[in-house]
């Protein structure tokens, strides 16, 4: 699939001018993406970059203690995301995005000393605090499965 593609040394200058200072996300970037990317700067360009990153593994670690395994496609699975087309660079990077963004609202849940998250009655799976068209309110993860929703106004003690 890339044996016509650009080698590392000529298009790495153009990802490093892309990325500025912004910080970085991936699945397992720490431990993966970061080890590259710092390898082939320091060889091609004599630089490391500084970058922050975020790493949605460690996130979901924190967040998802319950879950088995914390791959993305699982994650995916978990939250209702669809994984058709996984494994492939731009797939992987919408299903990390949307990932990040549903664990962002679960991390600062458990920061927040949240009480309690709960979970859907009809399928099991841990609801996700969302915002509607009548304020905030807990959805399933499942959908568009599963729709069962808790309003938040009515049930205080949940968040």
């Amino acid at each position: 699939m890339v044996k016509d593609s650009p080698v590392i040394a000529d298009v790495l200058p153009l990802f490093v001018e892309f990325i500025e200072e912004l910080p970085l996300a991936g699945h397992n970037i720490h431990s993966f993406d970061m080890k590259y990317i710092y390898r082939d700067c320091e060889k091609y360009l004599g630089m490391i970059p500084g970058n922050d990153y975020i790493d949605t593994l460690y996130i979901s670690r924190k967040c998802l203690p319950e879950m088995a395994h914390h791959r993305l496609t699982d994650l995916a699975q978990h939250y209702g995301i669809s994984t058709e087309g996984a494994h492939r660079a731009l797939k992987d990077c919408h299903m990390t995005q949307q990932v990040y963004e549903l664990l962002k609202n679960e991390s600062e849940l458990v920061s927040s000393g949240a009480k309690t998250i709960p979970v859907c009655e009809r399928c099991g799976k841990k609801m996700i605090l969302r915002n509607g068209k009548f304020g905030e309110f807990w959805g399933c993860p499942g959908y568009p499965g599963c729709n069962f929703t808790i309003n938040v106004r009515k049930n205080k003690g949940l968040i």
